[in-house]
């Protein structure tokens, strides 16, 4: 007589995974492991004065983190001196998460310190504030300024420290003045997709699974960043000057961009220099160009990045940019693919233009499947437009089946929903279905018995 299995042994996500199956958004589940919760300053009291505004820094991070609708905002433990910020990390090693310092700290500088505190066993990344370009350039000349995790430059924005928290969490970087915006745009882009989630555990793995900000301070290292990740790059933003091959190249962001186009034409590129005559060059790639010192350059930054990133609405727009349509989720991106003219349709097509806009709102599945296709693949632009159409639709399906959804009229799925209103227990009978549901979705039983259609009804509990 063979013994039961006792129910606590069995491992679900072996049977899971056995089957090629993955639980629900599991792919997301890893993003982001790091939190930052504990963040150690250490700055002098005149340099912790300029950035505090009067009492207002904390105060601002904790509103820029309610503002962005970003959780467990961290706690700021300040040091006025050197020595004391030595105290306060080697006394508890791994407590914080996190240490910001300014350069001149009146006992010692920001490098003894970062060299001290390696000498006591503390591997906390530390991250250099400068006050300007003058001590910037100081660091740069030291041997160890490599002991920094990141060096960046103080320009009054108090919401620097916002970003510097999520490049640390994020594993990421970029330039100073181009942070709290990019961050930001970023955030809200990820607010505007939290409509469409269909439960509030898709919108949490929604925030993880947002764009990435990578940081490359040579060609060497953007042409590796760039070949290890370029099924899921955005999109670039480069300077035209930079090392390579360990010197300054002016012409390193062009020779990039070239090679970007080579194999991925339809990523967009925004070059930016001091020099206005890579502008003439930056054209001849059919790349944009911004000029650093214009006094918009930080508004067309970001115009560029919601337009061009696939950020925000999908716009609808002919060969001559005139827009005609807008989506703002799946369900009206399948409503404008049915009434759109020709025209609009293949002009999209021929630039991956769905593929990015789905990516940036991490349907990657979908992307991945629309990307490889192309309009010559097709008959006729009806048989795109048709196979776009039934991929829109099944994909909607099959990311509803087996969920309890909450009950959205604007992205219910009559054919595919299980869907809730409010937010106690389900009853028994709502919970039996609801199981039943799952499991006949995650074995895959639907699709064992051919000509045999096994599934739970619609509903709404």
């Amino acid at each position: 007589m063979t013994e039961k299995t006792p129910e606590s042994t069995i491992d679900f996500d072996r049977l899971l995974a056995e089957r090629g199956i993955a639980p629900r958004f599991h792919e997301f589940q890893q993003l982001i492991p790091h939190r930052v919760r504990d963040i150690l300053l250490v700055a002098s009291l005149y340099d912790s004065y300029i950035f505090d505004e009067e009492g207002r820094l904390y105060e601002g991070i904790l509103s820029e983190y309610a503002d962005l609708n970003l959780s467990n905002a961290p706690n700021l433990t300040r040091a006025p001196s050197g020595h004391r910020g030595l105290e306060l990390a080697v006394a508890d090693p791994h407590r914080y998460d996190l240490i910001i310092t300014t350069y001149r700290l009146g006992d010692m500088d920001a490098v003894t310190l970062v060299r001290r505190l390696r000498e006591a066993g503390v591997e906390t990344p530390v991250v250099l504030l400068a006050y300007d370009n003058r001590e910037l350039g100081e660091v740069q000349n030291v041997e160890d300024a490599g002991l920094f995790e990141w060096t960046f430059v103080w320009q009054g924005d108090f919401r620097i420290l916002v970003a510097i928290i999520k490049l640390l969490e994020d594993n990421a970087a970029f330039y100073s003045s181009f942070l709290p915006l990019i961050y930001t745009e970023v955030i809200r882009h990820h607010q505007h997709l939290i409509s469409d989630s269909v439960n509030t555990a898709h919108r949490l793995l929604r925030m993880r699974a947002r764009p990435k900000v990578l940081l490359c301070t040579t060609y060497e290292q953007a042409l590796a960043y760039y070949r290890a990740y370029e099924d899921c790059i955005l999109g670039v933003i480069s300077d035209v000057e930079f090392p390579r091959e360990g010197r300054r190249d002016p012409e390193a962001g062009l020779r990039f961009a070239r090679e970007v186009k080579a194999s991925h034409f339809d990523i967009p590129i925004l070059l930016h220099s001091d020099n206005p005559a890579h502008e003439a060059d930056a054209r001849a790639l059919q790349v944009s160009f911004l000029y650093k010192s214009s006094p918009l350059f930080m508004h067309e930054l970001s115009r560029f990045i919601v337009q061009h990133f696939a950020f925000g609405d999908f716009i609808f727009r002919d060969s001559r940019g005139r827009a005609v349509g807008r989506a703002g989720d799946l369900r009206a991106l399948e409503e404008q693919l049915q009434i759109i003219p020709d025209e609009v349709l293949k002009h999209h097509a021929e630039r991956n233009h769905f593929s990015y806009w789905l990516k940036a709102r991490t349907e990657f599945r979908l992307a991945d499947k629309l990307r490889p296709q192309r309009v010559s693949d097709y008959q006729s632009l009806g048989e795109l437009r048709e196979h776009l159409l039934n991929s829109l639709r099944e994909f909607r399906r099959e990311r509803e089946r087996g969920l309890i959804s909450d009950f959205d009229p604007r992205t219910f799925v009559v054919e595919a929903s299980f869907s809730r209103i409010g937010g106690g227990s389900l009853g028994g009978k709502a919970r039996g279905l609801a199981f039943i549901a799952a499991l006949l979705n995650n074995f895959g039983i639907r699709n064992r018995f051919p000509g045999v259609e096994i599934a739970v009804p619609p509903a709404v509990v």
